[in-house]
């Protein structure tokens, strides 16, 4: 089935559940201003984004923009922590950006210093958010009323029909396994630096596990 009218930078046909997927994070007015250069195909693990030109390293790509959330007990497999207890649940297609070990894009927050205090800078945005009328906000600036300015930013130079990946460094109580396939692959999805003592703990549990099971 093809889709490209309704979602222009999907370049493969996508299943039912990913349809619907896209329905949810799909917003004309973030879109329009993304780069026209960023498209949606398949991989080996999902949809993916991709560049189909050469990008320059260490240049700001697009903005990534969707909703933000408040709720500090708030998680899922997209949202991106924004600081100030927010996290920022991006919109399509940058939420389609999928996870590698030797990334060649990284999230960048631009905001005020003074507001990177935890508790400042969440009672601020709430205060700023509070103060906007739901019925007159600018939806393609609500992120910047929060006091978030988030950027997917190039790290080296990528080549045309290169897929775009970040390193999504997950705490140790996600880590799953990595199948990124970089030559430096941690084997596990997960911070670089929580690896060395996710991996002893994991192998304590398994000699725990196999000595229970000889005594049994």
């Amino acid at each position: 089935m093809s889709l490209s009218a309704e979602f222009p930078f999907i370049t493969c046909e996508i299943t039912l559940e990913e349809q619907e997927d896209m329905i949810r994070r799909h917003h004309p007015h973030f879109v329009k201003h993304f780069p026209k250069s960023v498209y949606v195909d398949r991989t080996n693990c999902g949809l993916g984004a991709f560049t189909s030109r050469r990008l320059k390293g260490n240049r700001k790509l697009g903005r990534v923009r969707g909703r933000i959330i408040t709720d500090v007990s708030y998680t899922s497999d997209y949202c991106i922590d924004a600081g100030g207890y927010l996290s920022l649940e991006p919109a399509a297609p940058f939420c389609f950006l999928n996870h590698s070990c030797e990334p060649n894009c990284q999230f960048m927050n631009y905001v005020p210093t003074e507001e990177w205090s935890d508790e400042v800078r969440r009672n601020a945005a709430l205060e700023r958010a509070a103060s906007i009328s739901r019925r007159t906000a600018n939806l393609e600036n609500i992120d910047a009323v929060y006091g978030v300015e988030m950027w997917l930013e190039t790290l080296r130079d990528i080549a045309p029909g290169e897929q775009l990946t970040i390193d999504y460094a997950w705490p140790d109580d996600r880590a799953i396994p990595c199948l990124c396939g970089s030559k430096n692959c941690r084997g596990w999805i997960i911070a670089p630096e929580l690896l060395q003592s996710f991996l002893r703990k994991r192998e304590k549990l398994q000699q725990l596990a196999l000595m229970q099971t000889k005594a049994g």
